[in-house]
C-alpha cells in the first residue's frame, strides 16, 4: 500500500515531486498498489505508435521515480515520456497500452509487469531483471535493451527496428540483472528479445530433443484451399487424424510483407511425421515443389475425385516420387478408410528409410581405414 504522504505529494505533479525528492534523496518513495488511471491517461488510446500524439502530451518536467516501489501498480493508459524509473521496484506492475517514450528503466526489478502493447519508444532498459514479464505488441523502436534477465519473458508481436538495441540479454530463473552476475552463474546470453523464448522453451526440463521427437512422430502438416469450404474440409481431415493420435497443424492465415509462408510451411515440413496436401490449393504446388526438394518427409496428395483428371498431369512428377502417396474421394465417408490405407503406406516408406539410413552407416563403417595397421 503506498504512503499516504508520498502519494500526496505525486499527485501534487512533477515540478513538486522532484523538489521533494531532491530535498529528500534518502527516503525511497511507497506508489506501491495505486492506479494512475486517469489522471495520467492518454488522450489517444487508438495505437501505441503514435510518438507525436506521446510527447506532446507529456510534460517538461518529466518525473524522477528512481528507487520508488511501484509493486502491483497500475500504469495501464499512461503515459510518463523521458520519466526515470531507475532502480524502481515495478514487480507485477501493469504498464498496458502506456507510453514511457524516452523513460529510463535502468536498474530496475521489473519481474512479472505486464506490458502488453506498451511504448518503450528510445527507452533505457540496462541490468534489468524482466523476468516472465509480458511484452506482447510492445514498441521498442529506438529503445536500448541491454544486459537485461529475460528468463520466461512473452515477447511476441514486438515492434522492433534497425534502430533498436538488444545487447547482453541472458536467461537466468533468478532474479537478478547482469550487475549481479558472479562465476558461479551459469546463464545463456542471446541477444534478442523474441529469441530469448525459443531458448527459454530449450532450457525446460523436458528438454528440446523431446519436444522435437514429439513433433516428429505426432504432428502432420494439412495444407490446401481455405475457401469455398476448404477450410471446413482441412479441420475434418484434421479432426480424423486427431482421433488417429496425430497433431494436425493448419496455417491459416494471411501472410504480411515481413512473412514468407512458403519457407515457414517448408520449415513446418520437415519437422512433421506426414504432409497431407489438398490438390485443389492455388499455393499448394509450390509449397510441395519447396518440400519434395528439400526433405524426405511422407506426403500423403488428395482431392476431389472428380477433379483427377485436371489435376492429376500438374502433379504427376511429384507423385511419382517415393515418399508420395495420392488417393482421392467421393464423399466425407470415405476419407477414414481412405486415410488408413495411405497412412499404412507412408509407415512402410518410413520404415524403409530407417532401413537405409542404418545401410548408409554400415557402409560409412565398413569403408574407413583402420588405424591400427589391420
Amino acid at each position: 500500500m503506498a504512503h499516504p504522504t508520498h502519494l500526496e505529494i505525486f499527485h501534487q505533479g512533477p515540478e513538486v515531486w522532484n523538489q521533494w525528492r531532491k530535498e529528500n534523496p534518502e527516503i525511497h518513495p511507497d506508489l506501491s498498489e495505486i492506479s494512475v488511471y486517469p489522471e495520467f491517461a492518454r488522450k489517444d488510446k487508438s495505437s501505441i505508435r503514435t510518438k507525436g500524439a506521446i510527447a506532446s502530451s507529456g510534460s517538461e518536467h518529466p518525473y524522477n521515480f528512481s528507487n520508488t516501489d511501484f509493486h502491483n501498480s497500475s500504469f495501464e493508459s499512461a503515459i510518463f515520456p523521458g520519466a526515470d524509473f531507475s532502480n524502481c521496484y515495478l514487480y507485477e506492475v501493469d504498464m498496458s497500452r502506456a507510453g514511457f517514450l524516452g523513460a529510463n528503466f535502468t536498474g530496475c526489478m521489473m519481474r512479472k509487469a505486464y506490458c502488453a502493447s506498451t511504448d518503450f519508444s528510445g527507452a533505457q532498459m540496462v541490468d534489468c531483471a524482466l523476468n516472465n514479464s509480458t511484452f506482447i505488441g510492445a514498441n521498442f523502436d529506438g529503445a536500448r535493451i541491454e544486459g537485461c534477465n529475460v528468463y520466461g519473458v512473452s515477447a511476441w508481436d514486438l515492434h522492433i527496428t534497425e534502430r533498436t538495441v538488444q545487447k547482453e540479454l541472458f536467461l537466468h530463473r533468478d532474479n537478478f540483472s547482469r550487475s549481479m552476475l558472479g562465476p558461479h552463474h551459469e546463464v545463456i546470453y542471446v541477444d534478442d528479445l523474441a529469441l530469448a523464448q525459443f531458448f527459454y522453451f530449450i532450457n525446460q526440463e523436458d528438454g528440446f530433443g523431446k519436444s522435437l521427437k514429439k513433433l516428429n512422430e505426432k504432428t502432420v502438416l494439412l495444407l490446401g484451399k481455405f475457401r469455398e469450404g476448404g477450410l471446413e474440409l482441412l479441420r475434418f481431415v484434421g479432426e480424423l487424424l486427431r482421433e488417429r493420435g496425430f497433431v494436425p497443424i493448419i496455417f491459416d492465415f494471411v501472410p504480411n510483407a515481413e512473412t514468407n509462408l512458403i519457407e515457414n510451411v517448408t520449415t513446418m515440413a520437415g519437422l512433421s511425421r506426414y504432409v497431407f496436401a489438398n490438390l485443389e490449393g492455388g499455393s499448394v504446388p509450390a509449397e510441395l515443389g519447396r518440400i519434395s526438394s528439400n526433405f524426405n518427409t511422407p506426403i500423403i496428395a488428395w482431392i476431389h475425385d472428380d477433379k483427377h483428371d485436371s489435376v492429376y498431369a500438374m502433379f504427376k512428377d511429384i507423385i511419382s516420387r517415393k515418399n508420395v502417396q495420392y488417393f482421392t474421394y467421393l464423399e466425407h465417408s470415405d476419407l477414414p478408410g481412405q486415410l488408413d490405407k495411405v497412412i499404412g503406406k507412408a509407415e512402410k516408406y518410413l520404415e524403409e528409410l530407417s532401413k537405409q539410413n542404418a545401410n548408409a552407416d554400415v557402409k560409412l563403417d565398413d569403408g574407413r581405414i583402420s588405424r591400427d595397421g589391420k
